[in-house]
């Protein structure tokens, strides 16, 4: 691979995590400021009752979820701990299919496929090229 590709590479790489963390960053941003955990959890309160699912676990779930998306949005987008925040928003991306599929079999995916795609992208073919982080510029 030439200097030019790699260039290329390592720049498409940076545009995908930014992307893919201001997704997660803004879904993150609305259930802790504008919704808050309060009202995620009382969305879920009613399906969770008929699930038997114990409230603090339901409070346990919301609270990671939110959190892991807004500063794994932020640690995504900025290249911090890469490896970990990728596994870190898997995890949500697992709870929230979870959670959805318990309360409708047939959820709608449009918005959890992409993101999870584009996690499975950062994960196993771009992190190669990920020159534009903190992370590489700690490690120099």
């Amino acid at each position: 691979m030439t200097y030019i590709d790699q260039n290329k590479y390592e720049l498409f790489s940076l545009i995908i995590r930014v992307f893919t963390g201001l997704l997660f960053l803004f879904q993150g941003y609305d259930k802790l400021f504008k919704i808050g955990l309060k009202g995620c959890v009382e969305t879920f309160y009613a399906d969770s009752r008929k699930l038997n699912v114990p409230t603090p676990l339901l409070w346990i779930v919301v609270s990671f979820t939110s959190v892991a998306e807004f500063f794994g949005g932020i640690f995504l987008m900025i290249g911090l701990f890469y490896p970990y925040t990728l596994i870190a928003l898997g995890i949500d991306l697992i709870l929230v299919a979870v959670a959805f599929g318990l309360v409708q079999p047939m959820w709608d995916t449009r918005h959890a496929f992409p993101r999870f795609l584009l996690i499975i992208l950062n994960m196993f073919v771009l992190i190669q090229f990920n020159k534009f982080t903190l992370d590489n510029l700690f490690n120099r």
